[in-house]
Formats: C-alpha cells, sequence, structure tokens
C-alpha cells in the first residue's frame, strides 16, 4: 500500500512539475501559484514556510533550465539581464529572512495582494 502511494505522489508531483515548468516557460511567471496550490493539495499538513520555500527551489530548477534554452536559442541579452540580476538576488535575499520571521495569516494576505495586483495590472 506504501509503494503504491508513493508511486502516485510521485506521479502527481512530476505532473505538477511539468505543468508549473509550462506556465514558466509560456508566461515567465505563475509556476509558484501552480505549485502552492498543487502542493498544498498533495502535502496538506506542510507549512506555509515550508510550501513557499519548496515552490521557490523548485521554481529556481525550472527558471535555470528554461533561461538555459532561451540564452541557447538567442531570446535574451546578457546586457539586459545582469543589471538586473544581482538587485534580484538581494531582493531574493531579503524575501527569504522575511519569510522566516513573517506570520503566515499576513504571509497568506500578502501573496493574495500580489497575485489580485498582478491580474489586474495584466489586463491593462
Amino acid at each position: 500500500m506504501g509503494t503504491d502511494r508513493n508511486f502516485k505522489t510521485a506521479l502527481l508531483l512530476s505532473l505538477v512539475g511539468i505543468a508549473a515548468g509550462a506556465v514558466n516557460g509560456l508566461v515567465g511567471s505563475g509556476a509558484g501559484i501552480v505549485l502552492i496550490y498543487a502542493l498544498r493539495g498533495i502535502y496538506p499538513k506542510m507549512g506555509e514556510r515550508e510550501l513557499f520555500v519548496t515552490s521557490l527551489c523548485t521554481v529556481f530548477v525550472l527558471t535555470a533550465s528554461s533561461a538555459l534554452f532561451y540564452g541557447a536559442d538567442g531570446r535574451f541579452s546578457l546586457a539586459d539581464f545582469m543589471p538586473c540580476a544581482l538587485p534580484a538576488a538581494v531582493g531574493g535575499f531579503i524575501g527569504s529572512l522575511i519569510l522566516a520571521r513573517i506570520n503566515t495569516r499576513v504571509l497568506r494576505v500578502v501573496f493574495c495582494g500580489i497575485l489580485i495586483i498582478s491580474g489586474v495590472l495584466m489586463l491593462r
């Protein structure tokens, strides 16, 4: 029975990973949203911070692979990328410090607020 559950979980995680990667490759973002909700369904006892960290680590891998493919195809410029890369890394570090200390209820509200603002801005 445990082996069946492990196989089903692994298969489900693989499908979620493919979906998240496809969303990220298609629109350049959104994989984290797919991952957060999918992981919450697969691991209902996982805490908010662990969900976000697992999502972020997964997004790192899929974003790096997308960047390699785009770079190999000549679809982005290092001159455009580099000025944003270091500040983004600093922002990621700051975000990780905040995530370690933020109340999970506040984290959910912030996450929802970002989703709403992003959606509204996308429709403009």
